[in-house]
């Protein structure tokens, strides 16, 4: 059982910020997920606002209310309500000190993840997990895994894995990493683009084609680390048609890199919470292969 990497927690008495850091949702979603989490804790709403129909706010509005959750002595976790586009438009600079002085962990996935890793890049804990208008929606693994981390801080990853092609080596072992395919791409040239030397790299998507899968795929293993990860490791690609074969194509001019598929993350119901950069391993399994984090964080 994994615990938070580091940071401020209260979890005698958490309240849970739930904000709206990119666009708009749709209520009747948020809804449901509002009630199922507010029926186990203290859920406070930073509601959306403005003008702009693809964005939840303006850039100060939705700047204001990750400031507000960050000054909020009871906040012990915020929770974004959902991706779509708007988190690289936040005023990054007036977000840092109050991260500095309050380290509250965040999670979210989608255009969240370019918030997660200036979050990691400060060294609080960002969880690749959930959004609020997917909770009500997700498998029953998943809903309890990310209940139990808003609960408790509690959380781990042990998931069977398909290679695809034949790994190069006994074992694997790394930092786990990843996110949306393409967001991703986008952050390269950011100061807190990760280095992924080493690690073991989750990569998801939804409604892409393949040839901007290839494009995108393509720009990250020739300008950043990528290609010096251990292992590509495959979530869901919802509404990408042929993207195990346009990512298998573009894989095929790195032999080294070893790539598995089947990992319990996306825009599905199957999406198991992480934080980025815990210490996993990737061994033989039975007939498979099996991802486990390692050891007790606590």
């Amino acid at each position: 059982m994994i615990g938070y990497p580091t940071g401020r927690f209260c979890m005698c008495s958490p309240t849970i910020y739930l904000v709206y850091p990119s666009a708009r949702a749709r209520e009747d979603r948020v809804a449901s997920g509002y009630r199922l989490l507010s029926s186990l804790t203290t859920v406070h709403v930073e509601p959306p606002a403005g003008s702009v129909s693809y964005l939840a706010g303006d850039d100060h509005f939705r700047t204001q209310a990750l400031v507000a959750a960050l000054e909020d002595p009871c906040c012990s976790f915020i929770m974004a309500a959902r991706g779509g586009y708007g988190v690289s438009r936040l005023d990054l600079a007036r977000i840092a000190p109050h991260l500095g002085r309050n380290p509250i962990p965040l999670m979210g996935f989608s255009d969240i993840t370019f918030l997660l890793y200036f979050w990691s890049a400060q060294g609080v804990p960002a969880f690749h997990g959930p959004v609020m208008t997917q909770l009500a929606d997700l498998d029953g693994p998943s809903r309890q895994k990310t209940l139990r981390l808003l609960q408790t801080g509690e959380w781990d990853i042990d998931v069977p894995m398909v290679p695809v092609g034949a790994p190069q080596a006994e074992s694997l072992c790394g930092p786990l990493h990843g996110g949306n395919l393409s967001v991703l791409e986008t952050m390269i040239g950011y100061p807190w683009f990760p280095d992924l030397t080493g690690s073991l790299f989750v990569l998801e998507d939804i409604n892409e084609p393949p040839y901007k899968l290839d494009r995108m795929l393509t720009h990250l293993l020739k300008t950043t680390s990528l290609a010096k990860a251990r292992a590509i490791i495959l979530g869901d690609f919802v509404g990408c048609p042929g993207w195990e074969e346009v990512i298998g194509e573009v894989l095929g001019a790195y032999p080294h890199l070893t790539c598995f598929k089947g990992f319990p993350a996306g825009h599905g119901e199957i999406n198991h919470p992480f934080a980025l950069g815990s210490p996993c391993t990737l061994t033989p399994h039975h007939n498979g292969w099996r991802l486990r984090t390692i050891g007790d964080q606590a």
